[in-house]
């Protein structure tokens, strides 16, 4: 199934098209012929991945079902110095927010290279789709880099985990894209499921992991999937940030990416801004992550500056994902949590390293030199309106084709949901190499 590419589909029924598309994948049997009965359970070894060939259908989606090994994740000695080196790949069973429904696509889970703030050498891991229809568009079937939305510091919060276990939000973007007929890899970003540091609203680092998924991608031998596949930018929240920053370094670090454009979705741009927006709501305790990433940025421990009570929020935040810590502290005053009483913006005003590394974090002193779009709704609890149009206003000042959108004045989570049929519109237009027209001024 796959959604029509019309402005009035995409806003009336692109909901319907996603839930429809993911209810007519059975539990088994997904991609078996008409008529035939599934193949049995895979043997305990790990089977190989096997792209079908052309006239051939796709292999059964539990022929491919297992977990992915903890060893995986395990950082390799030496790292490759080159960035978007793939170094291991593993087929994978992903599935939709529930054991029974699974993505419409065939599915491998990466590792590769990339570069961190610092420069040096790290690794990533992140998941690779592909439709198992042919596509049907003009040229190429694109690829989508899509930076996801805050997911937590735990190990087992990194997507490539979740998409195994059912539990990833960002499995229902990631079906409407596949629906749409584009293929879709997705990053844990730095330090999601291995052993490295947290990079929680990193700019530099999340922008290249961004980046080098789309270069690892074609790397990985899956079907329609090629170094000369049309690339676009997807993101929102966290991601947005992560796909902004994308389209700004990307002309720098990776030129020879074919990239059409991006979407970028309640994106925080400036985040002292953000944290003075939050640090009051029930959402503040994502806070907590940035305790740890930041201060790991900084050079500084988080815990010089949190008592007791502080230093065991901010622990338990960096083992565990978004929906466990915003239970557990989602009422609890960040003040009462600093040695001083201060609150989240107050000490980093206060202490140097917070404020220098909370100012390099600062998107929009970059420029993109293709079409973006950036998403917003005027009344998001978490991350203001007003500083993502100051980003657009930054950007369009330098001459960068940029289109906003307005969402509806709803909240945060429910604006994710009604700006993909305006980003899928989008998209397509690049695709057709009809982007839409810059609203700046």
């Amino acid at each position: 199934m796959r959604i029509t590419a019309s402005r009035t589909t995409l806003y009336a029924g692109s909901l319907a098209l996603l839930l429809a598309g993911t209810l007519f994948v059975p539990a088994a049997g997904a991609h078996a012929a008409p008529g035939t009965a599934p193949p049995p359970d895979p043997p305990s070894g790990p089977p190989a991945a096997v792209a079908p060939k052309p006239g051939e259908a796709a292999p059964d989606a539990r022929s491919l079902a297992r977990e992915v090994d903890r060893s995986f994740y395990e950082v390799p000695t030496p790292i490759p110095a080159t960035p978007g080196r793939l170094i291991r790949q593993q087929a994978i069973d992903a599935k939709l927010y529930t054991e029974n429904l699974r993505v419409p696509a065939q599915a491998e889970v990466i590792m590769y290279s990339s570069t961190s703030t610092d420069g040096t050498p790290t690794v990533v891991t992140g998941t690779v789709f592909t439709p198992w229809n042919a596509y049907s568009g003009t040229g190429e079937r694109p690829l989508v880099t899509l930076a996801p939305g805050t997911q937590g510091l735990g190990a087992d919060c990194a997507p490539s985990r979740q998409f195994v276990a059912g539990t990833e939000y960002e499995a229902f973007q990631v079906t409407a894209l596949l629906l749409a007929g584009y293929s879709v890899v997705v990053t844990d970003y730095e330090g999601m499921g291995t052993t490295l540091d947290a990079t929680y609203l990193a700019r530099v680092s999340q922008a290249n992991a961004v980046l080098d998924a789309a270069r690892a991608a074609p790397q990985t031998g899956l079907p329609s999937i090629s170094a000369t596949s049309p690339v676009m930018l997807y993101g929102y929240s966290q991601g947005g940030g992560a796909s902004a920053a994308a389209a700004e370094r990307a002309a720098a670090y990776a030129p020879e990416l074919p990239i059409l454009g991006g979407y970028a979705g309640g994106v925080p741009a400036n985040l002292h801004a953000v944290a003075g927006y939050v640090q009051e709501r029930p959402a503040g305790s994502i806070l907590l992550f940035a305790l740890t990433s930041i201060g790991d940025l900084a050079g500084i421990g988080a815990d010089n500056y949190l008592n007791a009570a502080g230093r065991e929020a901010r622990a338990w935040a960096a083992d565990n994902c978004v929906s466990p810590t915003s239970d557990r502290y989602g009422t609890t005053p960040l003040r009462s949590l600093t040695t001083s009483g201060e609150s989240v913006t107050e000490l980093i005003d206060r202490i140097p390293e917070y404020s220098r590394v909370i100012d390099e974090q600062t998107i929009g002193r970059g420029t993109p030199n293709f079409p973006m779009l950036i998403g917003q709704s005027p009344a998001d609890d978490i991350i203001p309106a007003g500083q993502s149009a100051d980003l657009v206003a930054q950007w369009c000042s330098r001459g960068a084709p940029i289109t906003s959108v307005q969402a509806p004045a709803v909240g945060h989570v429910v604006a994710a949901a009604m700006l993909v049929p305006d980003a899928l519109w989008f998209l397509h237009k690049l695709v057709e190499h009809h982007p839409a027209p810059s609203t700046c001024g």
